[in-house]
């Protein structure tokens, strides 16, 4: 702590907490000041930017897209290339456009960093399943799964590839999994 008050390091985390307190209240633009002001204070925190990019990004679903994100996430993964959630979030912001191959790629990386990471080997699957190949999605929710099987996502996402291909029954099974998970 400084001589008088808070040091910038206590400065810029109240500013992030903040920011991820308005975030959840749907208080984006709010909640983008405050990141802007921890950023102002420690540029070089990728979870600042992180914080900015995903708010830029939810912004994005309810307005007009806001690209502002992608250059904070591409800062995020500048300052911390092997953070898993880095990576897997600024695939699911690239999976909004319809940019599936880029965002595979960014899920690839979480993956590589955090193999047992359920939420980016579903988004993987999702994405393989816009794009037509249900095949290859199948092992992709398998291995969510087998991360957590408790993620209902997973058995529904392998669900819907399975019935794709005309495997019903086995469809049917995971969509029961996958109730019986939501209703637990």
């Amino acid at each position: 702590m400084g001589l008088f008050g808070k040091s910038k390091d206590e400065k810029a985390e109240d500013q992030f907490n903040r920011g991820n307190y308005l975030k959840m209240c749907l208080k984006y633009d709010e909640a983008i000041e405050c990141y802007e002001k921890a950023i102002k204070l420690k540029p070089q925190n990728a979870d600042y930017w992180l914080g900015k990019a995903d708010t830029l990004s939810a912004m994005g679903q309810v307005l007009a897209p806001y690209w502002g994100a992608k250059d904070c996430y591409e800062k995020a993964i500048e300052l911390s290339p092997e953070d898993p959630y880095i990576w897997n979030n600024f695939g699911s912001f690239l999976f909004q456009p319809r940019w599936y191959d880029e965002s595979i790629s960014c899920f690839n990386q979480a993956i590589r960093f955090k193999p047992e990471m359920p939420e980016a080997w579903i988004n993987k699957g999702r994405a393989l399943c816009y794009q037509g190949n249900f095949d290859e999605s199948i092992p992709c929710f398998d291995a969510a799964i087998s991360a957590d099987s408790g993620y209902s996502e997973a058995w529904e996402g392998k669900g819907n590839a399975l019935k794709e291909l005309g495997r019903d029954e086995e469809a049917e099974e995971c969509f029961a999994e996958a109730k019986e998970l939501d209703e637990s």
